[in-house]
């Protein structure tokens, strides 16, 4: 791994002398997952593979009342919000078919919340945007960084990107870029604020490249969203929420997002699946726990259960059907 800067040539070392995460029991085990993963990747980027380019489609619909075009699908989302608040939980879920340029969401703007691990997302972005406005190549380095951020979210690397990139700049950077009117840096990287609507409105750019990225870059996020493995880097089970939904879809590309904060617990799930990434599917979720003892178990599986039993009540079995909706934020 060579690294494309003095400065990287540093964090790269900060970054191997690190404990290793518990799940992967070793380094060693844990370079030969990311190591297979960055192969893996690097094969889909140069066979073309499944990461392909679709049209442009902007997620600025009209709004349409939840009785008129927006039919079963936005009901369906608002009574699931309304459902979920109802019991002390507040929660934002956002919908997009990119072919059909339709939007639905529920909660979607109403809210901010802790981005948690879905502020790598930003990271991931800003970081390959930099280099490649540097002239930087996407290379090995790059790749392993990118794939250990997004695949199995590594706190440790986000950590060290976010200090290159000098932190809470990098949010500016990308809500600029992605026209985000509601996302905006809050001290850590994990604090900062984002609303369902910006997280599908950021997807809607990254997947039809409305966000500047160059596209070596654009098709290795996507890559790396589509590796996505089940267990995360800090031993977190990444198997909740929109995940079953975007599989039954096929070709998911997926960024979870947990954490705890006082008496609430953080389950955030996002990603897109379909032919050429058609839906994008958004579920921002901060939880009442019922305790601070339990919200401070971040492993908490009765939370990431909750936040799947909502967006599932919330969706129908098959959502090509009701899609015939505009409803943006």
């Amino acid at each position: 791994m060579q690294p494309t800067s003095h400065r990287e040539a540093a964090i790269s070392r900060r970054w191997s002398s690190r404990t290793p995460a518990r799940c992967f029991g070793s380094g060693y085990v844990r370079g030969l997952i990311v190591g297979a993963l960055t192969i893996l990747i690097c094969a889909t980027l140069t066979s073309g593979g499944t990461v392909t380019r679709g049209d442009a489609v902007t997620v600025d619909r009209v709004r349409s009342e939840i009785d008129g075009s927006c039919g079963r699908l936005a009901a369906s989302l608002a009574i699931a919000v309304e459902d979920a608040a109802a019991a002390g939980d507040v929660v934002g879920i956002a919908f997009v078919d990119r072919e059909a340029g339709v939007y639905a969401g529920a909660g979607d703007t109403a809210a901010r919340f802790p981005a948690a691990s879905l502020a790598k997302l930003f990271i991931a972005d800003d970081y390959l945007y930099r280099g490649a406005a540097a002239g930087a190549p996407v290379d090995d380095a790059r790749m392993a960084w990118i794939v250990s951020l997004l695949a199995t979210s590594d706190d440790g690397v986000a950590e060290l990107l976010w200090t290159l990139g000098e932190g809470p700049a990098i949010i500016a950077r990308v809500a600029a870029r992605y026209e985000l009117p509601a996302t905006s840096a809050v001290g850590a990287w994990w604090d900062t604020e984002v609303t369902a609507a910006d997280v599908a409105r950021y997807y809607v750019g990254l997947l039809g490249g409305g966000g500047g990225l160059p596209e070596p870059a654009r098709r290795l996020m996507i890559a790396g969203l589509q590796a996505a493995v089940p267990v995360a880097a800090d031993g977190f089970d990444q198997d909740f929420g929109v995940r079953a939904t975007l599989e039954r879809l096929g070709r998911p590309g997926i960024k979870q997002g947990w954490m705890a904060t006082g008496d609430r617990t953080i389950r955030h799930s996002t990603g897109f699946a379909g032919h050429d990434h058609r839906f994008v599917l958004v579920e921002l979720a901060d939880l009442d726990s019922g305790s601070p003892s339990i919200a401070d178990d971040i492993a908490n599986a009765a939370a990431s259960d909750r936040a799947t039993s909502i967006v599932e009540a919330a969706l129908p079995a098959d959502l090509t059907a009701h899609t015939a909706c505009a409803d943006a934020p």
